[in-house]
């Protein structure tokens, strides 16, 4: 029988991992801590495969079926949908490049080479690190398109570097 919305809400963990099937070899999976995850059993090329769609409640139940019949399309295509994902992630990897906090840290270095006062780096350092707890994941990309939309800047570095004003005072004389 098919989960319901109300059925899933309702699952509680238990000490082992439990599996409930939602059909078409769809399967949420309650961790014994509360997780519940959303995974799918296939077979590609003669091995059995797992394929993750998410968490409940992020994932909702009416988007990983769409998801199931998405990948079903593609087995039926005689392509394997984690392989097509790892190609897709690849793609977006190609295209947004680097971290924020990959980026940050060879300004860090280009400063140290060309022999920034170290009460300077140390500034950046500290800013670069206040920077890094919000933006160091996402993508360069993605953190210009923030900075745009936010402060009207052109690129990331005028974050790094302290030209913005933050709390209504500017930092040094870059201001």
């Amino acid at each position: 029988m098919p989960l319901t919305d109300m059925k899933i809400r309702a699952l509680k963990p238990e000490p082992k991992v439990r599996r409930y099937a939602d059909g078409g070899n769809m399967y949420l999976q309650v961790m014994p801590y509360g997780s519940k995850l959303w995974k799918m059993a296939y077979s590609f090329g003669g091995k059995q495969k797992t394929l993750s769609f998410g968490k409940y409640p992020v994932t909702t139940l009416a988007r990983t079926r769409e998801l199931r019949e998405e990948a079903k399309a593609l087995l039926q295509a005689g392509i394997d949908p984690i392989e097509q994902a790892r190609e897709v992630e690849a793609v977006r990897q190609a295209e947004y490049g680097n971290l924020f906090a990959d980026i940050a840290a060879e300004l860090l270095d280009k400063n140290f080479q060309e022999g920034l006062a170290e009460v300077n780096r140390f500034k950046k350092r500290w800013l670069i690190g206040i920077a890094n707890a919000d933006l160091g994941h996402m993508p360069k990309g993605i953190c210009q398109i923030l900075l745009v939309q936010r402060e009207g800047a052109s690129d990331c570095h005028g974050l790094v570097a302290g030209r913005h004003r933050v709390g209504g005072r500017g930092f040094g004389r870059n201001t």
